[in-house]
């Protein structure tokens, strides 16, 4: 299977299947300071939490989805296909993201 089609109000929408990619393993301790709200322009906030040895991405009031880590700074999800990558300032402070989903790239200053 390759992914799906939905025919849906006189629109189709083509849904590839998402690649199946093992997480990297990678050191925890720096999601303490990913941890925060992000505001990107036209989506609103992006909330990320930690819990344990994991990261959570929530938009708005929508449900939380972990984030699996592809390197120290980046990370995806396996619910969507969607892409977030930290930024950093010289001295390691924490200072946005950048989020790829859907073709399209946007990125946040850190608020919280």
């Amino acid at each position: 299977m390759t992914g799906a089609i939905h025919h849906q109000g006189g629109q189709t929408l083509n849904a590839p299947k998402l690649k199946d990619e093992p997480a990297a393993k990678v050191d925890p301790a720096p999601y303490d300071a990913y941890a925060g709200e992000y505001k990107i322009e036209n989506i609103g906030s992006l909330k990320i939490t930690r819990a344990g040895n994991h990261l959570y991405v929530q938009v708005n009031d929508q449900p939380r989805f972990e984030l699996f880590p592809r390197s120290p700074t980046e990370f995806f999800l396996k619910i969507v296909q969607a892409d977030i990558t930290f930024a950093q300032d010289p001295d390691g402070t924490v200072t946005g993201l950048t989020l790829k989903q859907s073709g399209l790239t946007v990125t946040g200053p850190k608020v919280k």
